[in-house]
């Protein structure tokens, strides 16, 4: 149910990406499961450990004010490579004419970003059943034979 501070706040205001919600859902997981807090560089620290790959994390960070607040409305075709010929879309952060590298996202990254977030979700998976077992393990000692 909406209160009436939330009635006034755009559907932007009030969505959340997937990403933060999983960091919500992992650090209520963990308080309430392990009664211990955790950090976001402990969960990217065991998703490292389990072999994945956390380089799309500052990637979404500093693109996510982008496409929260509308602003990357404008589009381009760049050209990566001349010979064979190669292009990728970029996501222009602001209409501009001659663009410099921090103007534009290329869509590759966008491409990084969804699979390693995918990745790094059965990375997390794995590294809670992990914990679980090493809580159960430590239980189990505490009582003995």
């Amino acid at each position: 149910m909406l209160r009436a501070a939330d009635a006034e706040r755009t559907p932007h205001d009030r969505a959340r990406s997937a990403h933060e919600l999983l960091g919500q859902f992992l650090f209520q997981f963990v308080a309430l499961i392990f009664e211990r807090k955790t950090t976001e560089s402990e969960v990217l620290q065991a998703v490292r450990e389990l072999g994945g790959d956390v380089a799309w994390v500052p990637i979404l960070l500093d693109a996510r004010q982008l496409f929260f607040h509308n602003a990357a409305s404008w589009m381009a075709v760049g050209r990566i490579q001349a010979d064979p010929p190669q292009f990728d879309l970029l996501l222009l952060k602001h209409n501009v004419e001659v663009l410099q590298p921090n103007d534009y996202l290329h869509f590759r990254d966008c491409r990084a970003i969804q699979r390693g977030l995918a990745s790094s979700v059965k990375k997390i998976a794995i590294w809670i059943v992990n914990e679980i077992g090493a809580v159960e393990h430590e239980e189990a000692d505490e009582e003995g034979p």
